[in-house]
């Protein structure tokens, strides 16, 4: 059933800056972020109120050590754990820790999310912080390399950060390096789709709106920027999910997201995952998964979809969590949010098994 979404390049940046400039007589105000509130640690609130449960379990005590929560609450709503925000250096790379407050002897899987093409972990924190506070260790990851970024060395960077994740970080005490998720937006999703087949330690992969593309109209593939449908995710052996949106996968000098490159290429090709989705936000626009778009004078290339821009954000904070319950908590009920009854309207679910 559903399909697409990708990652905007330098062509489509220089383009959407020389247009913004000229309409705005050259000082174009950045598109302003969606209104999604404001939460106790000071993230952006992206819930709305949890589904009601019933009552509450009787209290077991603490998770068992290395299988983190139990149960981590409604996915549409912030969980039950506080997190601290801290900022270092990995190597070359810029990260961002979103660390939850666990119960003592409790380990929390991990999640390297990374940003798409221009973009900052900054700009997506309210996704990092939402999943955080359901019980995952979350770093993100800023890129480096301008605008012609090596995608292998991209990559490498992701890898080199979940090795510090699990063996030297503040909270690696506390990180079960045994179930690893990586995530990622536009060319942050093929650079997670990457670092998925490339290590082992990955054990699950959730690409937003993911681009397999080479870098610009006219820019090959090369072997720094290199094709990785079908091939690198064909031999993915692990649980997969792509969102997407249909809007921009054609139209203008270079769509943000073309169709042969796009999430519905990156679902097909996922031939050998044990389970496997694939999400069409109806209406979305490549921007739209990103909650903060301020400062993205590049997202004007994208074009515009009719879908409301903070619903979107709302909803793939929703799906995240979800698929981190499923594949690395293991509440299985949280399928129901990802493929059942509970999928957030105006989004279109196909799956396999």
């Amino acid at each position: 059933m559903p399909f697409l979404r990708p990652t905007h390049t330098l062509a489509a940046f220089l383009v959407a800056t020389s247009i913004a400039s000229a309409a705005c007589g050259g000082d174009a105000a950045p598109p302003a972020a969606p209104d999604l509130g404001v939460g106790d640690a000071g993230a952006p609130d992206l819930g709305a109120d949890p589904v009601d449960l019933g009552p509450a379990a009787v209290d077991l005590g603490p998770a068992p050590e290395d299988l983190g929560p139990a149960m981590s609450g409604a996915p549409n709503a912030p969980g039950p754990y506080a997190v601290t925000r801290s900022t270092t250096m990995v190597g070359a790379s810029p990260v961002t820790v979103f660390d939850p407050t666990l119960p003592a002897g409790v380990r929390a899987p991990l999640a390297v999310f990374l940003p798409g093409f221009q973009l900052t972990v900054r700009q997506y924190a309210a996704i990092c912080e939402r999943l955080a506070s359901h019980g995952v260790v979350v770093v993100g990851v800023d890129a480096t390399g301008g605008f012609f970024p090596n995608h292998v060395a991209l990559r490498d960077a992701a890898i080199a950060v979940i090795d510090w994740a699990i063996a030297s970080a503040p909270s690696a005490a506390h990180t079960d390096g045994g179930r690893v998720l990586t995530l990622g937006h536009s060319l942050g999703g093929k650079l997670a789709t990457m670092a998925a087949g490339a290590d082992a330690r990955v054990t699950a992969l959730l690409a937003i709106d993911p681009v397999n593309g080479g870098g610009g109209p006219g820019m090959g593939y090369t072997a720094e920027r290199p094709d990785i449908v079908p091939d690198v995710v064909a031999a993915l052996a692990i649980p997969v999910g792509f969102m997407g949106e249909t809007t921009n996968a054609s139209g203008g000098f270079m769509p943000c997201a073309p169709a042969d490159q796009n999430f519905t290429t990156f679902y097909a090709a996922a031939s050998a995952a044990p389970w496997a989705a694939q999400w069409t936000f109806i209406g979305a626009d490549h921007m739209d998964f990103v909650p903060d778009t301020a400062g993205c004078f590049a997202c004007a290339a994208c074009t515009a979809g009719t879908a409301d821009a903070a619903t979107v954000a709302r909803d793939t904070a929703t799906l995240a969590v979800a698929f981190a319950q499923r594949h690395l908590l293991g509440v299985t009920t949280s399928e129901e949010w990802l493929r059942g009854g509970l999928l957030p309207a105006g989004i279109a679910a196909t799956g396999r098994p």
